[in-house]
């Protein structure tokens, strides 16, 4: 009768240990699984950025006409685009530009003296690229190196 009960008892906790391993192993898997599908949803959202950084160079809203390589944003463009309508375009993202060594933010009084446009501007929750631009002054006519920030909120 004891080495019934033993036997029985030796069952209950092989049992009760393999359904703990088993329930760990799940718990493993279903992490491993949360920790791809984000790191999925990171990657499609850089992939979007991207996408948005190169329609951006390109749209006729804020590139001068006619300059066939991309790029070359004007700078009376930039002053008079609106947040909605960058967002109506190309969805909830931030947009910066602005010229190394230039601290006055732009208005639409100062857009060719000005150094920053703050078209959508960046809140801290926002992770992006920044690309180098060129900035075509439509007063004087000449031609700055910018930099254009573009991010997308996680």
């Amino acid at each position: 009768m004891r080495l019934a009960q033993t036997n029985i008892m030796n069952y209950i906790i092989l049992t009760f240990f393999i359904i703990f391993a088993l329930l760990i192993f799940v718990i493993f898997m279903w992490s491993m699984l949360a920790v791809q599908v984000e790191r999925g949803a990171s990657e499609a959202k850089l992939e979007d950025l991207v996408t948005t950084l190169k329609m951006l160079s390109i749209s006729p809203y804020l590139v001068k006409e006619g300059y066939e390589e991309g790029s070359m944003f004007v700078d009376s463009k930039l002053s008079s685009v609106s947040c909605e309508d960058i967002r109506k375009i190309f969805g909830d993202i931030d947009v910066e530009i602005y010229i190394p060594g230039n601290s006055e933010v732009c208005e639409d009084e100062n857009y060719d003296t000005c150094g920053i446009w703050q078209v959508c501007p960046f809140s801290e929750k926002s992770i992006g690229y920044e690309v180098p631009v060129n900035i075509y002054r439509i007063n004087s006519k000449k031609v700055e190196i910018g930099i254009m920030k573009v991010g997308v909120h996680v």
